[in-house]
């Protein structure tokens, strides 16, 4: 005989996230190699992180975060959409091993990576049905709101500028993007994607688009706007934005000049300023995203080009590579908020200006 859901788990804490700051970090939990969770969890506290989303986590490595002010963004791996989608009883096994947690803040479970990619595109059809799913089992067991989502690929948005003229990608736009933008709009959840500017980076000035007039000078700016522009495309432009990963490679191969710690020290310092002013973008300036720095390290495992294994802030001892400040701007300081955006707007890297071909 089954137990009601109420009776299986215990009491689970969810969290209010507005106490938390706007930028937080990635965690790979299974990264070879890494220190305890405990050590890691104390020098995040240290170091002013109030939000981190933990990939591939493990019941023991989220327990180290019990009793700290920490938000947690649990991320699934794409092998188990399947299971999620097919077996409700997984699901709530699931939520049993990994969530229900005391005294853990969690605000949101992003289910799966790059889901509408040609590489993963088999998975496409079991998504929503896994993120409602599990969206039906929080419902039951957790008091308060925990958002259910997904994380993409900003390759599944085209042209990258002007922000204006993007548009996700039409062989997937309508059969799986709306109906995922339409169940997360109805929810209140966001919308999760990954920006990713070394990956378009071109040395230049600035460009203005040419429909809106707004003027940009980094690629952060011009992804997100974009990544507006194509919800609104298809009607969802109020679909809360969270970036749910940017950064910069410290070390790359004899043909990637432009990765090395100068670099994505200038980056990194620079973006996290700019989102603790809260300055939001040309296109909306009022709005800033929640964003999670990627990564806490290095990781040896990923193939491709050599920058792939070196998107860490710190090194394996949980030395910093070079200096973010996570603690969020509380005044302007007699500032206008034009000096203020001007001088972030540089500081998110002198030498990450658009210039797009």
């Amino acid at each position: 005989m089954l137990l009601p859901v109420s009776l299986c788990f215990p009491h689970a804490v969810s969290s209010n996230s507005s106490v938390a700051g706007v930028v937080g970090v990635t965690y790979a939990m299974n990264t070879p190699g890494l220190p305890h969770p405990k050590k890691v969890v104390e020098a995040l506290v240290a170091a002013g992180v109030t939000r981190v989303l933990l990939v591939d986590p493990y019941p023991d490595g989220v327990a180290a975060f019990n009793n700290t002010d920490i938000v947690l963004t649990i991320a699934i791996n794409n092998s188990y959409i399947q299971s999620l989608a097919t077996n409700v009883t997984m699901t709530f096994l699931w939520l049993g091993d990994n969530i229900i947690l005391p005294n853990i803040k969690i605000e949101a479970i992003s289910v799966g990576y790059d889901v509408f990619s040609s590489e993963n595109l088999h998975l496409a059809g079991d998504l929503l049905q896994a993120i409602q799913n599990l969206h039906e089992g929080m419902s039951e067991i957790l008091q308060g709101n925990i958002s259910i989502t997904t994380a993409n690929s900003f390759d599944l948005i085209t042209p990258a500028f002007p922000p204006s003229a993007a548009e996700f990608n039409r062989s997937v736009a309508e059969l799986y993007l709306r109906p995922l933008l339409q169940f997360l709009d109805g929810a209140g959840f966001p919308f999760f994607i990954s920006l990713y500017p070394f990956k378009l980076y071109r040395a230049g000035q600035h460009l203005t688009d040419p429909k809106t007039g707004l003027v940009y000078y980094n690629i952060f700016d011009a992804m997100v706007d974009a990544t507006v522009a194509a919800m609104a495309k298809l009607g969802y432009a109020d679909v809360p934005l969270v970036v749910s990963g940017t950064g910069w490679p410290s070390e790359g191969g004899l043909n990637e000049p432009e990765a090395s710690i100068l670099y994505a020290g200038e980056y990194n310092e620079g973006l996290v300023s700019k989102l603790n002013m809260r300055l939001g973008t040309p296109a909306r300036p009022e709005t800033t995203p929640v964003t999670f720095i990627y990564a806490l390290f290095d990781d040896p495992r990923e193939t491709g080009a050599e920058s792939e294994r070196n998107w860490g802030i710190w090194t394996m001892d949980m030395q910093q590579k070079y200096v973010i400040d996570f603690t969020p701007s509380k005044a302007s300081g007699g500032r206008t908020t034009s000096s203020l955006h001007r001088s972030a707007v540089a500081a998110v890297t002198a030498f990450v200006l658009l210039c797009l071909a």
